[in-house]
């Protein structure tokens, strides 16, 4: 295509010039809060009316298209710009740029058109099952966080650690959650995913024809590989499956990993879920950190290491990860409903480790990315003083994830030369892009691409698009479409299937999917007052954060971890 190559070669400065009605990078609106700032590169010419979100304009026959929108990419926003993608699903050309004239033209104005979402952790073959497992009547009980602070029966609904739940230690509740790993299940929950706009789950598992599968040789659905060599998804990296104890003064597990592992395009590692010393030694004996000089562990730092969880740690151990620039993975609704807590985010954040976002599964997580996003969200807002921006959050669930999975020279960002993994996604009326993703429901999606074929999206433009794709019927007030052609399945055919299985998607903020509000017995119900306006149960006269949600914890002798860098 004649404009292949075009920002890369030019530069933004240089394409500013080409564009209409153009505002000077910086100059978007820039609201008191930062979640809400963005940085326009340009406005390029006005797009033509659609009579829907997203309109069609066929062309000859000879493949490839271009897309225009409200284009997000590494630098900023391309408001009414445009994508070229090629016949072979790769980008060719973004900016304020006109179509080949042998290319389809998609035109999507005031739509925000966004890389396709990656989860960088999920398990495929568990998420059939509801919030709180199987044969948990005090579920919706104990996920109520008042309830959870003043009531004892619900202290067995919060953890210290990963086994406590898996295997109901110390007179814990455990969660039941069997797998189920048949091909219509797993395509049911990967579709899930692919209605909130994501393309791409690290899910230990998956099927074909829909999501890529980064962990799985056969079903990475286009990303290239070096060597047979893909994500190394670890969910017992010591072996503890069995042997449930816990070490806190030595790492003799069963079986812990090898530094084979490193050889792998990313080794990613379930380590540190919890608060207690026994999740902490995880982390010690996975760094070749343990305090005992006979088992000290394996160091397993480094640039393609990505930590699953990763709740269990303190200053030292995230200085040592940011020096091995490695990547971790967050899964706050998880860890929130599990543990009453989660990662000290703003520490990783402070010491600048690459964060990615992520589901984990149904039973204590986010049914999709989207209540993911809104999830971590309300939780920065409310008690992490908004740290983190809009944008920041909207690149861990984009660019960020990509790097944690070692994917980010193919996928993860509107680049040229990448893969055409595109999410059109509706404005909403926020006052930015980034927000209006955040705040997206699950109509909202208004089409997903896949190396620039579609898999998902409003009933008329798929039609339009003649991809012998089928309809799927109402999704939360939205007449959808699916492509599964290369499934060998249909959607009535899933439907049928898993039609006892979890909800294919949240029209809203349901009651019984795991709340993000932090709560444990006697402790904190994560409700600010004027003496302890973060929530953590300390109060502000003695809280070495007061802004920011630290609550102590019995891995660090119940005392406060600096999360706010004040020494």
């Amino acid at each position: 295509m004649k404009f292949a190559g075009l920002i890369g070669t030019l530069g933004v400065s240089t394409l500013l010039g080409a564009c209409a009605n153009i505002g000077a990078p910086g100059s978007a609106q820039s609201p008191s809060d930062s979640s809400a700032a963005f940085k326009l590169i340009a406005t390029c010419a006005p797009l033509p009316k659609t009579a829907n979100r997203c309109e069609v304009n066929t062309a000859p026959a000879g493949g490839g298209f271009t897309l225009f929108g409200d284009i997000l990419v590494d630098e900023g926003v391309w408001k009414n710009g445009g994508v070229s993608v090629n016949a072979a699903g790769v980008i060719e050309a973004v900016g304020c740029i006109a179509p080949p004239s042998a290319t389809k033209r998609i035109d999507c104005p005031n739509q925000i058109v966004t890389p396709g979402l990656i989860n960088a952790h999920d398990h495929l073959k568990y998420n059939q099952t509801p919030p709180g497992g199987q044969d948990n009547p005090r579920y919706a009980y104990c996920n109520d966080p008042a309830n959870v602070y003043q009531d004892a029966e619900c202290a067995n609904h919060r953890y210290n650690r990963r086994n406590e739940w898996r295997k109901g230690l110390n007179g814990k509740k455990m969660v039941v959650a069997p797998m189920d790993d048949k091909e219509t299940t797993v395509l049911w929950n990967e579709l899930r995913h692919i209605v909130a706009g994501t393309t791409t789950v690290a899910g230990s598992g998956g099927a074909k024809g829909l999501v890529r599968n980064p962990d799985v040789l056969a079903l990475l659905e286009g990303l290239k590989v070096v060597d047979n060599k893909v994500v190394a998804y670890h969910t017992f990296p010591l072996g503890d499956t069995s042997d449930v104890d816990g070490r806190t003064d030595t790492c003799a597990y069963p079986k812990v990993a090898t530094p084979g592992v490193l050889q792998n395009r990313v080794f990613l590692p379930h380590v540190g879920e919890g608060i207690d010393a026994y999740a902490h030694n995880e982390v010690a004996c996975l760094s070749g950190r343990g305090s005992n000089p006979a088992s000290p562990g394996v160091d397993l730092i480094a640039s393609n290491s990505t930590f699953i969880h990763g709740v269990a740690v303190d200053k030292a151990d995230v200085g040592f990860m940011k020096a091995k620039d490695m990547s971790v993975v967050w899964s706050p609704r998880s860890n929130l409903s599990l543990y009453g807590n989660t990662l000290p985010v703003t520490l990783y954040g402070r010491e600048g480790v690459n964060i990615a976002l992520a589901t984990d599964w149904t039973p204590s997580g986010s049914i999709n990315l989207l209540h993911e996003m809104q999830c971590a969200a309300q939780f920065n807002s409310t008690y992490l003083d908004n740290y983190f921006s809009g944008e920041k959050l909207w690149r861990m669930v984009t660019a960020n994830a990509a790097k944690a999975l070692g994917f980010s020279d193919q996928i993860g960002a509107i680049k040229v030369g990448l893969l055409a993994d595109l999410t059109v996604v509706a404005p909403g009326g926020e006052p930015s892009p980034y927000l209006s993703i955040i705040k997206a429901e699950e109509k909202d999606i208004v089409l997903v691409l896949r190396a620039g074929a579609p898999l998902y999206g409003d009933s008329a433009t798929i039609a339009a698009l003649d991809q012998g794709c089928e309809t799927m019927g109402d999704i939360c007030g939205s007449r959808k479409s699916v492509c599964l052609a290369e499934t060998g399945r249909t959607f009535a055919e899933l439907k049928t299937h898993n039609a006892n299985h979890y909800a294919l998607a949240l029209c809203r903020q349901d009651a019984l999917q795991p709340s993000c509000t932090p709560a444990r017995y006697r402790q904190y119900n994560g409700v600010a007052s004027s003496r302890d306006k973060d929530g953590d149960g300390v109060p502000d006269l003695l809280d070495n954060c007061p802004a920011i949600f630290n609550p102590a914890r019995p891995m660090d002798d119940n005392k406060q971890v600096d999360v706010c860098g004040k020494g």
